[in-house]
């Protein structure tokens, strides 16, 4: 039996406030239980105007990878067209699905452009180690090179938003995520969206992924989607993905995916998530 507990507080009188989130696993034949810390952070808000702090074990999405990690987030945002993003910490291979392993160090910057309408950017860069105590480039040590960028067009008859995202790894020479992509708006009731990228990863470092654990080589994708606004709040989608890979074993696979739906969204009723 699974459990889940959430705590936290709020203190803004003093721009402070804590989360918390667990999971209780009881096994009754055996009669065993194991607990998983997802979270517990402190957040300090706004210091000073332009500091915001993270700090302790949290749920982080770093370039173009979500992570847990244990450590210290830094967002600075001086007024102007600039946000710095600073963090540091320690991997614990949530992509995996074990929290208790040491995934390694994880630190870098990212700058963010603010305040230029209908676009978005971010530039970035990130050092990481596999194991604390050791020191080798390409092997244990790596060096990651982003970027990303949207920007809406306002063209009568189509409105197009086009985006991609970079990411490169010094150390292993290799481009692990390249995707471009438009979405055309010709009827507010109507929008298509055409995607392709490319993954790969430096294999080199023996870090266990998703992408290492099932595949041998890059992945090739492209899609294409549309989506129908019915009635609001509801709306059709349909999309269709073409992708080649290399199984561990095994030559190229070139896979097609299909797949439809319905989209509902929820007005306004006056609740937080997180």
């Amino acid at each position: 039996m699974a459990n889940y507990l959430g705590l936290g507080f709020d203190a803004p009188e003093v721009k402070l406030s804590f989360e918390s989130h667990f999971q209780f696993d009881y096994n009754y034949m055996f009669r065993n239980n194991e607990t998983e810390l997802y979270d517990a952070y402190l957040h300090a808000d706004k210091l000073w105007d332009i500091v915001s702090i993270d700090a302790g074990r949290q749920f982080w999405n770093v370039g173009f990878e979500a992570a847990m990690v244990d450590g210290l987030r830094f967002y600075i945002t001086p007024p102007g067209y600039i946000d710095i993003d600073l963090f540091g910490g320690i991997l614990r291979s949530a992509e995996t699905g074990d929290f208790k392993n040491d995934g390694g160090l994880d630190s870098g910057i990212n700058f963010n452009l603010k305040n230029v309408l209908y676009t978005n950017a971010s530039v970035g860069m990130s050092w990481r180690k596999i194991k604390l105590d050791r020191t080798h480039y390409n092997r244990n040590d790596s060096v990651l090179a982003r970027a990303s960028a949207s920007h809406g067009f306002s063209l009568k008859g189509l409105n197009p938003y086009v985006y991609g995202i970079f990411e490169y790894d010094a150390s292993g020479k290799t481009v692990d995520t390249a995707t471009v992509g438009t979405t055309l708006y010709p009827h507010w009731r109507l929008s298509f969206n055409l995607e392709g990228s490319y993954l790969n990863e430096n294999r080199s470092l023996g870090r266990v992924t998703v992408l290492t654990f099932f595949a041998n080589d890059r992945i090739l994708q492209g899609r294409a989607g549309v989506t129908v606004k019915i009635i609001d709040p509801l709306s059709f989608i349909g999309n269709y993905s073409y992708q080649q890979y290399k199984p561990k074993a095994g030559l190229f696979t070139r896979t097609n995916i299909a797949d439809i739906g319905f989209k509902s969204s929820i007005p306004d009723i006056g609740l937080t998530a997180h």
